[in-house]
């Protein structure tokens, strides 16, 4: 596998549009022939407040921390595929309804999911096949989204 892409300064969308991300998160793309593997760290300054209660395939994970990993393998801005895992190791995949403002949770892909709670927060490794995605072959680059979602405030 190659190092395809790393990302470390996110932006908060809610409560406050734009502004620092709370907490540092740490995210690596690697890709090879057969696969696209995700690393992300997520670091949190209360551990204890992680709020990871799901731990079926499906659940919608709105409701507590997460990560989502949203590829867009033709590039048009209105379709891809949606991967989410929480703390726990539950998984939600689906694919990005045309428009690209919903996702439809019916789909389910072949990938795997890791977690591990750590003394800063928690981490998490997709491996996605190659095969599980329809992709131009052409192209040579996607778009690629990642949302770290931890809930706040925490009191």
């Amino acid at each position: 596998m190659e190092f395809r892409a790393g990302a470390d300064r996110f932006r908060q969308t809610d409560p406050v549009e734009g502004a620092q991300a709370s907490s540092p998160t740490l995210v690596r793309v690697f890709a090879g022939s057969g696969a696209i593997l995700v690393g992300i760290v997520c670091e949190d300054s209360d551990p204890s407040g992680i709020v990871s209660f799901s731990v079926r395939r499906d659940a919608t994970l709105n409701s507590e921390d997460h990560v989502r990993v949203v590829p867009g393998p033709f590039l048009d801005g209105r379709s891809g595929y949606v991967f989410a895992v929480n703390p726990s190791g539950a998984r939600y995949d689906a694919l990005v309804n045309p428009g690209g403002e919903t996702d439809n949770p019916e789909w389910d892909g072949i990938w795997e999911a890791a977690t591990r709670r750590t003394d800063s927060g928690w981490t998490a490794e997709i491996w996605i096949p190659i095969q599980t995605l329809s992709f131009n072959p052409r192209l040579r680059e996607w778009h690629f989204n990642v949302q770290p979602r931890a809930l706040l405030p925490r009191l």
